[in-house]
């Protein structure tokens, strides 16, 4: 069996990893083998490289360089425990994967997002099913993270100028990328966590790109990211869109079938409930 791997991405202050560890809690109350897992870090060759990234000056090391060493525990972590962790059928759930690297050294310091890209593919070459980004005002994700304190805080010893990119690159690459969910991470962590995925994250993963026929309206999706099992006929998309279960342009919207029937093209995946998840379409 083949697990599921999710990421939580998003600028120092966030509150990504409190609802990594929320998420990761939630899951195993209902059953779920989970590995919570982090970057950098997860692994003990990779906490080893954690140290020498996070903290010290802020100058202490080139985008560069941070790139190799960022990369280097990336693989160590793959190799020692996501990919046994997925082996075995576990979701993974990781706190920061490559999409930091290609923000916090690809783009925000520099021109670097190429040989980023280079060394992903040649040394990684795998990005989550699910990347959960938790958007916060760069502001406020600073005084967060610096009213921590500890020795971990050479990324926020670079400024709110550094972190205010940061945040610009994250939306930037969610709205580029269908396996992005932004999530509003500014309100209170109760709050935060129910926008979580359901009792079964992994549904959110299941997407792939189709163009799905409407067959009842007959009308046509040429650009579809439809959370859709292999033994599900189309109509089951129609049928989840009537029901509001569908997330259409980043909203949940009822009205969605409006949009079908005046021809236009949507980005649709499906809202992780327990009631859609439990949905199955009527026949046809």
């Amino acid at each position: 069996m083949t697990g599921r791997f999710l990421s939580f991405e998003g600028i120092d202050g966030s509150g990504k990893s409190t609802q990594a560890r929320r998420l990761a809690e939630g899951l195993r109350a209902l059953g779920h083998s989970v590995t919570l897992t982090r970057e950098p870090g997860g692994s003990a060759g990779a906490e080893e490289i954690r140290r020498l990234v996070l903290e010290g000056d802020a100058d202490r090391w080139s985008a560069e360089t941070e790139i190799l060493l960022f990369t280097a525990a990336r693989r160590d972590h793959l190799e020692k425990t996501i990919r046994p962790a997925l082996a075995r059928g576990d979701i993974v759930i990781t706190d920061r994967f490559a999409d930091s690297t290609r923000i916090y050294q690809g783009i925000t310091r520099g021109d670097l997002a190429g040989t980023v890209t280079q060394l992903h593919d040649l040394m990684i070459g795998t990005d989550p099913d699910l990347t959960l980004l938790v958007d916060i005002d760069p502001a406020i994700g600073l005084a967060r993270a610096r009213a921590r304190a500890g020795t971990e805080l050479r990324f926020e010893d670079m400024g709110l100028a550094v972190q205010t990119r940061m945040r610009a690159g994250f939306l930037d690459l969610a709205a580029r990328h269908a396996r992005f969910r932004v999530i509003d991470g500014a309100r209170d962590a109760d709050a935060v966590a129910d926008d979580l995925p359901g009792d079964d994250p992994a549904a959110d993963a299941e997407v792939r790109q189709a163009p799905v026929h409407s067959a009842q309206h007959g009308l046509r999706l040429d650009k579809a990211l439809v959370a859709l099992a292999p033994e599900f006929s189309r109509s089951w998309l129609q049928q989840l869109i009537d029901r509001g279960h569908v997330q259409v342009d980043g909203q949940v919207q009822t009205t969605a079938a409006r949009k079908l029937r005046a021809g236009q093209q949507l980005q649709v995946a499906l809202v992780p409930t327990a009631e859609s998840l439990a949905f199955r379409p009527e026949p046809m």
